[in-house]
């Protein structure tokens, strides 16, 4: 400080910082990804001057969900076993919060969490009296499964000839038994 005389002026005993404000940033999910139930992934994020833990929970539909972590601490990482059974959704974000302070972030975009992949087989499934020499149906259910089936009989544990190595995944397949 200086008086406009010019004649008085004083500084401060000792340096001060000025630091920028708390920042928190999720970096991943950020949006566009998709991430199968039963499967475990990691959620990401960077921050500035926050200290303490950090809230971690997903969002669906903008909706929140229970939390993965009422107070994680803050290295930047957070590994989510996302269970088998979770809800599947195209809409999720994960919400981050400083527990020091009012800092948050969102994922700028939606992620996609998906139904883990199945592939049931229902028929023969088990007791079954199939005669050498008959046709009979091979049935299945299929829930988020691309391309072809292989269709291959096992006996004793040990594989047969395959009867189809890219069947259609269309729940059924005739087979004329030699």
């Amino acid at each position: 400080l200086s008086a406009m005389s010019g004649s008085v002026a004083d500084f401060s005993d000792n340096n001060f910082t000025i630091s920028a404000p708390p920042s928190l940033t999720v970096t991943s999910p950020n949006g566009g990804e998709n991430w199968v139930a039963g499967t475990t992934h990691s959620i990401t994020w960077t921050s500035a001057n926050v200290t303490g833990g950090i809230q971690i929970q997903p969002y669906l539909n903008g909706a929140p969900q229970t939390n993965l972590a009422a107070s994680a601490p803050n290295t930047g990482s957070f590994t989510w076993p996302i269970p088998a059974n979770y809800p599947p959704g195209t809409t999720y974000k994960i919400g981050l919060s400083a527990m020091s302070g009012s800092v948050a972030d969102f994922s700028d975009n939606n992620f996609t969490i998906s139904a883990p992949s199945t592939l049931t087989v229902t028929s023969p499934n088990g007791g079954e009296n199939w005669v050498a020499g008959t046709t009979h149906t091979i049935t299945w259910t299929s829930v988020n499964v691309s391309g072809g089936i292989q269709i291959q009989p096992y006996l004793n544990g040990a594989p047969q000839t395959n009867l189809a190595a890219n069947a259609p995944n269309t729940g059924s397949f005739t087979w004329p038994i030699p």
